[in-house]
């Protein structure tokens, strides 16, 4: 954010700090996270250690490069290209219904890239591995309990046996 402050999601936790940002440089302060029990393959803790060790960046063919201290390692981001956001904030997923047994069990939605999407609405019944087609709004400005993917409320879905509300 431009107050000098970071909203990180970092797998299955979410959290944030302070960045400082200069020509060609990049470095976060002390990182905070909610804590969360992440499956066992989970990167949530070495990603947020990484984070922490950011020296540097750059940008090149559209993808964004954290160079980490002491030439330790690099991190590399690319924006996820099985989304498309239309401009009334809405967005089309393709991709199935997953049960996730974390904190009671919910339901999710996996698309077709593997982006984990987490519907405040998800229609009833929901049986895992369904495929679905999903229109939804994409809700930034809520956060989820369930912190494992994007926040969505589904305006219309289609299954193979039609369409639900």
């Amino acid at each position: 954010m431009s107050d000098g402050n970071a909203k990180i999601r970092f797998d299955c936790n979410r959290g944030g700090g302070e960045y400082q940002l200069a020509a060609g440089k990049l470095g976060f302060g002390p990182l905070f996270s909610t804590r969360m029990a992440c499956p066992q393959d989970s990167l949530d803790g070495p990603f947020m250690l990484d984070l922490q060790r950011v020296t540097s960046f750059f940008v090149e063919d559209g993808q964004l490069y954290l160079l980490l201290n002491y030439d330790s390692g690099t991190m590399r981001f690319r924006e996820e290209a099985s989304t498309f956001i239309a401009r009334n904030g809405r967005i089309d997923i393709s991709g199935r219904i997953v049960f996730k047994n974390l904190e009671g069990g919910f339901n999710a939605i996996v698309d077709h890239g593997g982006r984990i999407y987490d519907p405040i609405n998800i229609p009833v019944p929901s049986k895992d591995g369904r495929n679905v087609k999903v229109n939804a709004k994409w809700r930034k400005d809520l956060d989820g309990v369930h912190m494992v993917g994007n926040i969505i409320e589904i305006i219309n879905v289609s299954t193979e046996s039609g369409w639900c509300r």
